[in-house]
């Protein structure tokens, strides 16, 4: 297991990347990993993935890794600009969903006004910040 708060994540992660040929990442950690990346792959930009932390990382990293950066939207991907493909996609999750790897580890509730809060909470070993809905708190 590669959790980000060890000692070792650092050095764990780069050769990890390297030994399973990573060539795309998605940008929850970009800061922290970015420079440890194999060359040439592509980060992939979500937006919300990295939550309110801002994403820094030197541009010496781009340049001597041949990182690219790339935007990433659910709305142009081909399962949802296909509706067979969407309705296919979400039969097979179907079947999915009540796998336990799937499971949804519930923390600490938030109210909506406290969206900020609910973005920058962070706990050991992952449960997920919960919204809640008007009148639900």
């Amino acid at each position: 297991m590669l959790l980000t708060s060890d000692d070792d994540f650092h050095t764990k992660f780069e050769q990890l990347a390297e030994e399973l040929k990573t060539t795309a990442v998605f940008d929850g950690l970009i800061t922290r990993i970015a420079p440890r990346l194999p060359r040439n792959s592509t980060i992939w930009f979500y937006g919300f993935l990295a939550g309110a932390t801002p994403v820094s990382v030197p541009s010496v990293a781009f340049m001597v890794k041949n990182l690219t950066m790339k935007a990433f939207s659910n709305f142009n991907s081909a399962p949802v600009r296909d509706t067979a493909k969407l309705r296919e996609a979400f039969e097979y999750l179907q079947t999915q969903i009540a796998d336990p790897l799937f499971r949804t580890k519930a923390g600490k509730t938030f109210r909506l006004d406290q969206i900020r809060e609910a973005m920058a909470y962070e706990t050991r070993p992952g449960a997920k910040a919960v919204l809640l809905a008007k009148g639900q708190m």
